[in-house]
């Protein structure tokens, strides 16, 4: 229980140490589940628990929650149940077998109404949605994160479910998650005149910005480690064809592929995903 009064459950189908949770699971045993290789019936125990008042949050990988779609869809999505869902292992997975890969959350997430689905560019980011996932939402809401290491949060921070933006400069790079923070970093060590925009909420588009980066004449680039269907890219060209606006945006994602074994750095330059292959596209 929390100092708010909020009823915390966590749930997790086999995954208590690739999630994080083994200490969490040593020091609260009372408020944590492991449902067992059962992906459907941990995601409808969180629907149920979200029913009896409780707050849960269920801490599964990109790539298996897709077992549980239909209680998703159906029994939390459907009753905008207040479910909280931390997708671990999301996009390109370094070290673990080609079913480990989180390519195809996003499309499954966004083939469904009523989900909202966040996108930590950092430790800091992402401890603030989950405050905000459990004080000032009330229905369901995905936080997806990589599984690559990333610093301790240092700060307190409050976050705005609102696309953030970086610089200046007629190219804009539309990312989010650890691909951010990797874009950012590569445009400033490289003196780039380029916009880099933080996409920190996937089933929302900042309409705002769009519209705004219509009228300017640049070239957008939506650079994403996920299945192309689906994807942010395909949101945002979907959106501009809607509205008649004509805009240059180019689509950095995977195609009809799944993914072999290998490092990210690996599979990144494989499938024409790396730094390189972004950086050819800012010059094209």
């Amino acid at each position: 229980k929390m100092p708010n009064g909020h009823l915390i459950r966590c749930i997790t189908p086999a995954m208590a140490l690739g999630s994080g949770l083994d200490e969490f699971a040593k020091e609260c045993p009372n408020n944590f589940i492991d449902a067992g290789l059962a992906e459907e019936n941990a995601v409808l125990m969180a629907g149920s628990m979200a029913h009896a008042k409780l707050i849960p949050i269920l801490f599964c990988y990109a790539t298996f929650l897709q077992r549980g779609y239909d209680e998703l869809s159906h029994d939390i999505a459907r009753t905008s149940s207040h479910v909280i869902i931390c997708v671990d292992h999301a996009g390109i997975v370094s070290g673990d077998g080609d079913t480990h890969q989180g390519i195809f959350d996003l499309s499954i997430f966004n083939s469904i109404p009523g989900l909202m689905v966040l996108a930590p560019k950092d430790a800091n980011q992402a401890i603030a949605m989950l405050n905000f996932a459990i004080e000032e939402v009330k229905g369901p809401v995905i936080i997806r994160y990589s599984k690559e290491k990333i610093a301790k949060a240092t700060r307190k921070d409050q976050y705005v479910a609102k696309w953030e933006t970086f610089g200046t400069g007629r190219v804009v790079i539309i990312t989010y998650g650890i691909l951010f923070n990797e874009t950012y970093k590569y445009v400033n060590d490289n003196n780039l005149d380029v916009m880099v925009v933080n996409a920190s909420i996937l089933s929302k588009l900042d309409e705002e910005l769009l519209n705004h980066l219509a009228l300017t004449n640049c070239k957008i680039i939506v650079y994403e480690e996920v299945y192309h269907r689906g994807s942010l890219g395909e949101m945002i060209v979907n959106y501009y064809n809607q509205k008649a606006l004509s805009i240059n945006v180019k689509l950095l994602s995977l195609g009809n592929t799944f993914l072999e074994v290998g490092t990210r750095e690996e599979l990144l330059k494989a499938y024409n995903l790396s730094l390189d292959d972004l950086k050819k596209a800012i010059g094209d």
